[in-house]
């Protein structure tokens, strides 16, 4: 394979495929995926588009945020699984589950042979960033899908849901970490910044989802910096030297620019939502406090003619007329 000190004259089929995968789920598949929301029958149309795309920003953004969201506002895992993926209390279509548990399974295999072949596979005369700190920050996303559609097969209870899901996070944080830290073919020093995005992407389930803004904006930089830095800078790694030059970046760094604002633009919608839920909720409690409250007895109609006099009815004295005799 021939090889440039920053990308590779003679991609193979791999690199190629990584990197368009990489791309497609980074800068396109949230809003493309989403457009048949456009002609659904049921929470369809334009409204309801502009929400999905919005909500899957922020949940490709802050995945942890919204995980505990999920956990926090839903009722049991079905609900908590549609609230992750939608946004919504509604339960998922067994087709949307399906396809959201074999995208999330491509996601860590593609992560793993990209990891595998970066930090491996590559030579050690190419330096700098590797494709592993642009695809193991989104590995968190796919992670509390699993773990959420995992829990709802199993009807798993909220305290098992967490302790799993935070076990597992821990588990293939600490293996990608070192074998990223001992692997990395490119001695460039920067291996640690797969490792940072990987635990921002998970850390933010410990924030509320108000406080997000700032690290929304970290977010964005974690997503889009390390791809858009590989295609335009002379000293960092991409895989492909056809796709480095600034006509392949510059439409991604606009849709990656207009992610984030849909990400910020989502997080305050659900705000939005969620205000007013809660007033109905509260609506509805209200009712139901007036409905039972107790009404005032009455006594028994035995009773009640008791306590009342008995009054006979006044019937009209009769008039007498003045009486005319009749004249003989």
């Amino acid at each position: 394979m021939a090889a440039s000190q920053s990308c590779d004259d003679d991609a193979n089929f791999l690199a190629w495929l990584l990197l368009l995968t990489s791309v497609f789920t980074t800068f396109v598949g949230w809003w493309v995926l989403l457009l048949p929301v456009l002609w659904a029958k049921h929470n369809g149309g334009l409204k309801e588009y502009l929400f999905a795309v919005c909500w899957e920003c922020l949940r490709l953004h802050l995945p942890g945020a919204c995980f505990t969201f999920s956990i926090t506002d839903g009722n049991n895992s079905d609900t908590w699984l549609a609230r992750y993926y939608t946004g919504r209390s509604d339960p998922l279509r067994p087709t949307k589950r399906v396809t959201t548990v074999v995208t999330d399974l491509l996601t860590i295999i593609g992560a793993v042979v990209a990891i595998h072949r970066t930090t491996v596979i590559l030579s050690s005369d190419q330096p700098d960033l590797s494709a592993s700190t642009y695809v193991f920050p989104v590995v968190p996303v796919a992670l509390f899908g699993l773990c959420l559609s995992l829990s709802a097969w199993m009807k798993w209870k909220v305290n098992i849901t967490v302790v799993f899901t935070v076990a597992v996070f821990l588990i293939v944080g600490a293996a990608g970490a070192l074998v990223i830290w001992r692997f990395d073919a490119h001695n460039s020093g920067v291996w640690y910044i797969a490792i940072l995005g990987y635990a921002f992407m998970g850390l933010s389930a410990i924030l509320p989802l108000r406080s997000m803004h700032v690290f929304q904006l970290m977010a964005t930089f974690i997503r889009i910096v390390p791809i858009i830095g590989g295609a335009t800078s002379s000293v960092a790694y991409f895989p492909v030297c056809q796709l480095k030059t600034w006509a392949f970046a510059g439409p991604l760094l606009a849709l990656g620019i207009l992610g984030s604002i849909c990400a910020v633009v989502g997080h305050a919608w659900i705000s939005v939502r969620l205000k007013k839920e809660a007033n109905a909720k509260k609506q509805m409690a209200g009712q139901q406090q007036v409905g039972q409250q107790p009404q005032p007895q009455q006594p028994p109609q035995g009773q009640l003619q008791q306590q009342l006099p008995m009054q006979q009815p006044q019937l009209p004295q009769p008039q007498l007329l003045p009486r005319v005799e009749s004249m003989a």
